[in-house]
This record gives structure tokens, C-alpha cells and sequence, in this order.
């Protein structure tokens, strides 16, 4: 230890100080034993390293999750707990005693998919707390789930509608399923929007295609959606006809309507139409299934009259086809033809018998005539009769 100065003798001789040096002595003495009575006897007490715990997550799925924990410094008797979850959720176990296990693995359940939860690993001495860790995680997301619909279809495209569950960061959604030499277009991603349409193009028409929807996201297992849909009949291939009513198929009461189509329709039909309608016949649609060639015998028809035919021609998915009015007069009615002959001749009778071609509803005969009896001469009696 350094030596301490003493001051200038002239100033403890001061007149009127009244310390003297061997006094001084003793006082300096005495603050030097009881500087050395508060230094430590020998080297300081040694003391244990202090507690401490380390946490860490290790895994987790929609619902579970893995944290793991490492204490150092425990002592026997001091415990590991997790806190921070909601009352929902359930740790197992509930806690772990030391020093037995010095490190061990949580197991939690109960927990909501996506979601970020923030935890302690404390390690308690009794009741209190000594040391504690954070440990943040986020449950994995749950699977995306697809709706898929059809839009627009045509001949040869399509438009396929979709809707997800909901979004995701890294989600995709893409489109397979198109046979070779038909364009796919390209994935799509679901990070932003949930909802969303392929553009399909060069496609065939009349031909039934099965698609699947594929959703993408790391680290879940894909989900897929499947739709089936067919493309339109060629909107060219509306059927034409050419129809006509021959003359020489045309009588006072029936007449014949013939008609070609430039090819069959496996849903095609013909229809006719006629003007005046009353007591005509023969008028039921015909297929043009097999047959693009065909007729309508039409009857019933009366004599002398001018009628209207229209031919419709209906198929699925297309539009209406309706040829040009045919017109035609059906002839007049002919004369009735007789015939006649006589029997039963007596003095003063006869019978006269007679035959006539066909009926008609108006039609009457009459018998006349005279009689002579030498220079006499008489009329007949004579009737009327209905044909």
C-alpha cells in the first residue's frame, strides 16, 4: 500500500491546533486494520452457473405442433411448463421434472390451421419463474378446396370458371386434361384472388371433353377438381332443303309435298304447315334422322281451293330453318259419269236402273221424259235423288 504524506510539521504546530503527531499515528492506524478486516479472508466463494432454458419449434400440421426445449443449470426439483395457448388447446405433457430430463419435446393439438402462436418455455424453481424462452410458430394452412363451372361453351372453345376456398401466398391452380394438339394455358396463381376462369381455344366441335383443376401449395398435399363438358354442333351446319308440290301429284282432294335436306341431324325434325287447315290430313312432323329425303301426302282437301305449305326445320343447337311458301290449287271436282240401263218393263211401268262414277255431296239426279202410245203422246212421272 502506497504511503500516505504526512503534512509540513509547521502546519500541525499551528498555535491553536490541537492534534498532535503520535495521535495522528494511532488514527491512520487504525482506519488501515479495519480497511484490512473488510478484505476477504482467502479467495471469494465460488458460486454455480446460472439457470437458463433455450426453446425451439420443430413441426407443425393444421392442427399440432412440436416445441422442443434444452434447460441448462437446473437444479433438482426445478420443472419445464409451456404457456401462452388458448384454453382450447392441449399440451402433453403437462410439464416436465428436472434434473432427470434435461431437455424433452411438448406436443400440442387443438390448434386452428394458419394461424401464428406465440409461447414461453419457462423453467420454475417451485412457484417462480427462473428463466423463460420465446418461441413463435405458424400452423400449416388448410387445403385449398375447389368449385369448378362451366362458362361460355362454343364449337370450339370454352370457358372454365373456378373458386378456391381461399388464397395463398404460394398457391397455383393449373388446368389438365386437353387431349394432344389443344393448347393448355398456363397455371395461375391464387396468392391475391380466389376466383378466377380458364380460356380454352381449338377445341372440336361435338366433342365431349374431361378436364381436372389442380391446386398446388407447399407444404400441403394438392387438391384437385374434375369437369366434364361438350363443345357445340358447327354453327355452318344448319340444314337447307329444297321442297316442291308436283303438278301431276295434285288432285280435287289430295295432294303431295315432296322435300330433300342437305343432310341428316340425329335431333332434326320437319315440320309442315298448311293454309286452310280444316279436314286436312297428313301433316305429322317427319324425322331427318336417317333419311334427308322424303313426303307429305297431304287429304282431305277440297276441290277447286288454293293452299299454303310451309316446311320448318328444327334441330338442337341450331336455329330454325323455314323454307319458302309453297302454293298450290287443288282441281276442280269432275263430272259424274252415268251409266244406265232398264228392267221390269210391264204394260204400264218400267224400271230404270243407273250407276254413276263416284258420289258427291251436292250431286242429284233427275229422271224426264215422255211417253207414246200410238198417236199419243204423255209425260213421264218421274223423281228426284240425291248422289
Amino acid at each position: 500500500m502506497a504511503a500516505i504524506p504526512f503534512p509540513p510539521e509547521p502546519m500541525l504546530m499551528r498555535p491553536g491546533n490541537k492534534i498532535r503527531r503520535p495521535a495522528l499515528l494511532l488514527t491512520l492506524l487504525a482506519l488501515l486494520l479495519l480497511a484490512g478486516s473488510l478484505r476477504p479472508a482467502g479467495p471469494a466463494a465460488a458460486q454455480g452457473p446460472h439457470p437458463s432454458i433455450a426453446g425451439r419449434f420443430v413441426s407443425s400440421t393444421q392442427t399440432t405442433a412440436r416445441v422442443s426445449f434444452t434447460a441448462r443449470n437446473a437444479s433438482s426439483g426445478d420443472s419445464v411448463v409451456l404457456t401462452g395457448l388458448p384454453s382450447a388447446a392441449s399440451i402433453s405433457p403437462g410439464s416436465f421434472s428436472l434434473p432427470s430430463s434435461q431437455t424433452g419435446t411438448f406436443e400440442l393439438s387443438g390448434l386452428n390451421a394458419g394461424q401464428t402462436y406465440n409461447v414461453r418455455v419457462r423453467l420454475r424453481r417451485g412457484s417462480s419463474n427462473i428463466a423463460s424462452f420465446p418461441v413463435s410458430f405458424r400452423t400449416k394452412p388448410a387445403r385449398i378446396t375447389l368449385t369448378v363451372t362451366k362458362g361460355t361453351i362454343t364449337s370450339t372453345g370454352a370457358v372454365i370458371r373456378y373458386t378456391a376456398s381461399r388464397t395463398g401466398s404460394a398457391a397455383r391452380i393449373a388446368l389438365s386434361g386437353l387431349p394432344r394438339g389443344v393448347p393448355t394455358p398456363a397455371a395461375k396463381s391464387l396468392a391475391t384472388s380466389r376466383t378466377g376462369s380458364f380460356l380454352l381455344t381449338g377445341l372440336t366441335s361435338s366433342t365431349r371433353y374431361n378436364i381436372t383443376l389442380t391446386v398446388t401449395e407447399t407444404p400441403n398435399l394438392p387438391t384437385t377438381a374434375s369437369l366434364a363438358f361438350s363443345t357445340q354442333p358447327p354453327p355452318d351446319e344448319t340444314i337447307t332443303l329444297t321442297a316442291n308440290a308436283p303438278s301431276n301429284r295434285i288432285t280435287h282432294n289430295a295432294a303431295t309435298i315432296n322435300y330433300t335436306a342437305d343432310r341428316t341431324g340425329a335431333s332434326a325434325r320437319i315440320a309442315l304447315a298448311i293454309s286452310p287447315s280444316a279436314g286436312v290430313a297428313g301433316t305429322t312432323a317427319q324425322s331427318l334422322a336417317t333419311n334427308r329425303a322424303g313426303s307429305f301426302s297431304l287429304t282431305g282437301l277440297q276441290p277447286s281451293t288454293r293452299y299454303q305449305v310451309t316446311l320448318t326445320v328444327t334441330e338442337t343447337g341450331h336455329n330454325n330453318v323455314v323454307y319458302p311458301t309453297i302454293t298450290f290449287t287443288t282441281k276442280a271436282l269432275p263430272q259424274i259419269v252415268l251409266t244406265s240401263g232398264s228392267s221390269n218393263i210391264t204394260r204400264t211401268s218400267a224400271r230404270i236402273t243407273y250407276s254413276a262414277d263416284r258420289t258427291g255431296s251436292t250431286a242429284q239426279i233427275t229422271l224426264s221424259g215422255r211417253g207414246r202410245s200410238g198417236s199419243y203422246y204423255h209425260d213421264l212421272t218421274h223423281t228426284t235423288k240425291s248422289l
